[in-house]
């Protein structure tokens, strides 16, 4: 990659939380080489904020651009080709990613996120592995999260079927997290999938993360497979960001309309969201 531009660009996202509005007001501004030379003083940032870009370092961004250099991970930044054009649409796109293996695949292919519950019964983690298994061999890209359950069952159902897959990560690309993961991810690498987050290499889950980095993993995808989704769930939020995004959503039929660890998929079937029989519902949209 550029290593002045990942040195810029990641010098930015060091100055702000991630996600950040502000970053994305930013963008509307001169690039982020010249707001560091600068660091003008705009009506939307306020004084902790110009604090901030005032004391972090390009050194602390070289940092990360060395750490990731060591690990082998790609520094991606809006300016760069291979940064994915369905994340410029969506909410505080992500200026920068950490990228692992590659993310060629998302060109000219269907990419399908698929989520679901943690603690996923067997009916739905063997209906998403089958379904994203489908997917695949018909030449579909399945983007999910890397959690154990339905996440776990739609990446291994994609491989099966021969298929690159995305793990979205909500951790630096270095940190053993989900632990119960490890083995997954270096198996979506090994496929010819990639690993990709908006944090850099070192850092832990932020606390109250994982809705963000949802919004992400709708992102990169053309449509959402729910699987398995409880009344109160991570799965929730990422449909939501998908129907902002304007994504089309499908549902893994529920096995029981009495319970409510099934029933998360009723408000988004009521507004239209489709049942997935098999992966053909999905690649013939």
């Amino acid at each position: 990659f550029a290593e002045h531009k990942a040195l810029d660009w990641g010098w930015l996202t060091q100055c702000f939380p991630t996600p950040s509005p502000k970053v994305s007001e930013l963008l509307d501004q001169p690039d982020p080489e010249t707001f560091y030379n600068e660091k003008t003083a705009y009506p939307f940032l306020n004084q902790n904020d110009m604090r901030a870009v005032s004391t972090v370092s390009l050194e602390r961004a070289q940092l990360i651009v060395d750490r990731c250099k060591k690990l082998g991970v790609q520094i991606i930044t809006m300016e760069d080709e291979e940064y994915p054009e369905s994340l410029l649409h969506i909410f505080c796109p992500p200026v920068v990613l950490y990228v692992q293996g590659s993310l060629s695949c998302l060109k000219d292919h269907l990419a399908v996120a698929a989520v679901g519950s943690r603690q996923a019964i067997d009916y739905y983690n063997s209906e998403m592995g089958n379904i994203c298994y489908q997917l695949a061999v018909a030449g579909a890209v399945i983007v999910s999260g890397c959690a154990v359950g339905n996440d776990t069952y739609a990446h291994l159902g994609c491989m099966a079927g021969k298929g690159p897959t995305i793990g979205v990560l909500a951790c630096g690309s270095d940190v053993n997290y989900p632990v119960q993961s490890k083995e997954l991810k270096k198996q979506i690498l090994n496929s010819g999938g990639a690993l990709v987050t908006e944090l850099p290499p070192g850092t832990k889950s932020p606390r109250g993360y994982f809705h963000a980095r949802n919004r992400l993993i709708a992102g990169l995808a053309d449509c959402l497979l729910l699987g398995q989704v409880p009344m109160r769930s991570g799965a929730i939020i990422t449909a939501e960001a998908a129907v902002d995004q304007g994504k089309e959503i499908f549902c893994i039929p529920p096995c029981n309309i009495s319970e409510p660890a099934c029933m998360g998929v009723a408000p988004f079937i009521r507004d239209g969201a489709k049942i997935a029989m098999s992966g053909y519902d999905i690649a013939s949209m």
